[in-house]
């Protein structure tokens, strides 16, 4: 074998060699991808169940309810009297509510988890001298 064929068979497995290297660089890399994805989405709709508050428009609708009964008997008051001053004080509680509001949506829950998973971990200063 000459130099020359030396150095292209040497090319050639170099060269094979670093496309199988770049192909499992990049299946790696694709399935990191994958699974932080995954992982993130997942996270997500845990964050975004716990933090919803389900129950809460139920009781609601009971304490009003129960409110509608109780001020009927009480004052002697239509239903229709009674829905008014209901409609001005879920006005002013809407307004009261609306500063202090958090509402947990899927994408504000995905957000959530990309800055925690982009933002725990080492961090390392070094002084500049």
């Amino acid at each position: 074998m000459r130099l020359g064929e030396t150095t292209e068979v040497l090319s050639n497995v170099t060269l094979r060699f670093s496309a199988i290297i770049e192909r499992k660089l990049f299946r790696n890399l694709l399935l990191l991808s994958l699974t932080t994805s995954l992982y993130m989405v997942f996270g997500a709709l845990v964050f975004q169940t716990l933090e919803s508050r389900p129950g809460e428009v139920h009781t609601a609708r009971k304490l009003t309810k129960s409110l509608e009964r109780d001020l009927m008997q009480k004052y002697n008051a239509t239903i229709q009297e009674i829905n008014r001053i209901l409609d001005r004080i879920r006005t002013i509680a809407y307004h009261e509510n609306e500063a202090v509001k958090t509402d947990w949506t899927f994408y504000s829950s995905l957000y959530f988890v990309g800055s925690v998973i982009t933002t725990i971990g080492e961090f390392k200063l070094k002084a500049v001298r």
